[in-house]
């Protein structure tokens, strides 16, 4: 990591197109952790200088079969194996608004006995498969997913210190791209997935089609609309349980033996879409999943169409109790929230991008929570997330930046930030506060957006009795009292 930050941090600056459409053909073959795909991607300058290069950074465990530009086959004219890094010319200069067709053959394959530990290579298993999509697909320039975050290691390797683990607020390359994809915005395609008989393969979008062939099942999933590029796809033996709110389907999918809590996950589904509906406008997607997905994956993903859970995060949990009950509505209800919020902001990547994409969701849940199962279950999560950044604050690897400055730390935005969000709310009333996030995401509605920015906006409405304590929970690192 230290080497390829040292030896291609020229490429950060460097003008690269960004994905803007993909098309998706990809077959998992789980038994021999196994997958095959091709990759029919549309990038565009949206720069204003000419491209003449274009660089392609693949992952580990990936044979590369062909590389095509308008369909026709390129040599790549650098290589850097170490790195996994690839050069190649262009033909044609892109000027900007100028578009070319990128096609990308590969396989992925794991070999030998490491579904555990450290590293269990979870995109592509037995039973269980979920993984990025980005795992799969080159990045275009500079991956600054490679670059080490945690000063502790910086030092270690001879690499200056990070002021903050994002780029600064008022960054300019840092403000054009998007938290999500440095080589995507919102990005429009299909994806045809493929898998074994006993297993459904999930992806995101709204499923158009499902068929056998061979001794193999295939779905195509459609992108509603375009979307933020943090796409995910699995692999597993589901058993679905499926609903309807008023406009929108709700599928569960679940291992046949966590069948426990269905219930909870279901009206906190219906509880979130109805709300947004109520509330903030329109939910985003005709149709959500909700799959299960194995323990050692993080806790909650959310993408198009899809919301995706660890297994240890209450799939059989009991829930006699109002905690547990409590947890497993809220974090369920954060992911919905998300929905929406990614569909309608495209948070900048500085700092303060996880107040937008994680703090914002986790504060509308906890108010609709508290709508739905009441001041107990409220009281419960409000606490939790307490007790939780107070331990971790003391773990910091870095230095805790005030919550405008917030640069990704877990323990910060999800935790703090959700609750200072949600005490600016109660300030301002819920009613004005869905109103303002309203109106200022409406603003420039296609460009990336910083939180400063809508914090400004809060405060504003904030009484001037309460403004010192708002401002002192944003713009301070004291904690919570």
């Amino acid at each position: 990591a230290a080497e390829y930050e040292t030896k291609y941090r020229r490429l950060k600056t460097k003008v690269q197109p960004k994905i803007i459409h993909l098309d998706l053909e990809f077959d998992f073959y789980p038994d021999d952790r196994r997958a095959n795909y091709q990759a029919r991607m549309l990038l565009v300058n949206q720069s204003q200088s000419p491209i003449d290069s274009l660089f392609l950074n693949f992952e580990d465990h990936i044979t590369v079969e062909g590389v095509f530009f308008e369909d026709k086959e390129v040599q790549a004219a650098f290589v850097d194996d170490t790195h996994r890094l690839k050069g190649y010319a262009l033909s044609k200069r892109m000027m900007p608004s100028d578009t070319i067709k990128l096609v990308v053959k590969a396989e992925k394959n794991y070999l030998g006995f490491t579904q555990s530990g450290s590293q269990p290579q979870p995109d592509l298993m037995y039973n269980g498969s979920f993984g990025s999509l980005r795992e799969f697909l080159p990045k275009i320039g500079y991956d600054k997913d490679r670059e080490l975050m945690e000063n502790r290691k910086r030092e270690e390797q001879g690499l200056p210190k990070l002021a903050s683990r994002r780029p600064a607020v008022d960054d300019p390359l840092g403000q054009k791209e998007n938290l999500f994809a440095a080589d995507a915005d919102r990005v429009s395609g299909s994806l045809t997935l493929g898998t074994v008989m006993g297993q459904v393969p999930i992806g995101p979008g709204a499923l158009m089609k499902e068929w056998e062939r061979e001794g193999r099942i295939y779905r195509t999933y459609t992108l509603e609309s375009p979307s933020t590029f943090n796409w995910y796809l699995a692999s597993a033996e589901y058993k679905e349980d499926s609903a309807k709110t008023t406009h929108t389907k709700t599928h569960i999918l679940s291992c046949p033996k966590h069948l426990f809590n269905l219930p909870i996950y279901q009206k906190a589904l219906h509880s979130s879409i109805e709300f947004i509906k109520k509330n903030l406008g329109k939910y985003p997607f005709s149709e959500v999943r909700v799959i299960e997905i194995p323990y050692y994956q993080e806790k909650f993903y959310a993408y198009p169409n899809t919301i995706a859970i660890s297994e240890k995060e209450g799939w059989y949990a009991d829930t006699s109790n109002i905690a547990e009950r409590a947890y497993l509505f809220h974090s369920l209800s954060a992911q919905v929230m998300r929905h929406w919020v990614n569909a309608i902001i495209l948070p900048a990547n500085v700092q303060g991008a996880n107040m937008l994409s994680d703090a914002l969701p986790e504060a509308l849940a906890l108010q609709v929570l508290r709508e739905a199962l009441g001041e107990d279950a409220f009281s419960h999560i409000m606490q939790k997330k307490y007790d939780y950044y107070a331990k971790e604050r003391n773990n910091e690897a870095n230095t805790e930046p005030p919550l405008l400055y917030a640069d990704d730390a877990e323990y910060l935005e999800e935790y703090k930030g959700a609750i200072a969000l949600y005490r600016s709310m109660e300030s301002i009333g819920a009613k004005k506060f869905y109103k303002v996030l309203g109106n200022w995401a409406e603003k420039k509605k296609h460009e990336p957006k910083r939180f400063i920015d809508f914090y400004e906006h809060v405060l504003n409405e904030v009484p001037i009795s309460d403004r010192a304590q708002i401002v002192q929970l944003f713009e301070t690192t004291l904690p919570l009292l």
